[in-house]
């Protein structure tokens, strides 16, 4: 069964990772719970978590910002519509 990961829950299933693995239990101990981070869930914040993946996340804001100024709206369709000059101007 998948379990939704939410605020609500987040100690719950820290402390069933650490129950499989104990480096986790250590982790916890030392460092306490992780935040809980959360984004809108939409197209844009999926880019954005790429990128974060990608590069730093100064970075990955700074094409954000870039790209914000070049499309108002940042959706597939508007993806779509500009040119790989375009893109990489934005660091894409």
């Amino acid at each position: 069964m998948i379990t939704s990961f939410t605020e609500q829950n987040l100690h719950q299933l820290c402390d069933e990772l650490a129950s499989r693995d104990a480096s986790f239990t250590g982790i916890i101990s030392d460092f306490g719970y992780p935040p809980f981070w959360s984004r809108p869930n939409t197209f844009e914040s999926l880019i954005h978590i790429i990128l974060e993946q990608q590069v730093s996340l100064a970075s990955a804001l700074a094409a954000m910002q870039k790209l914000k100024e070049k499309i108002d709206f940042i959706s597939a369709e508007n993806l779509l519509i500009l040119s790989d000059e375009e893109l990489k101007a934005c660091y894409f």
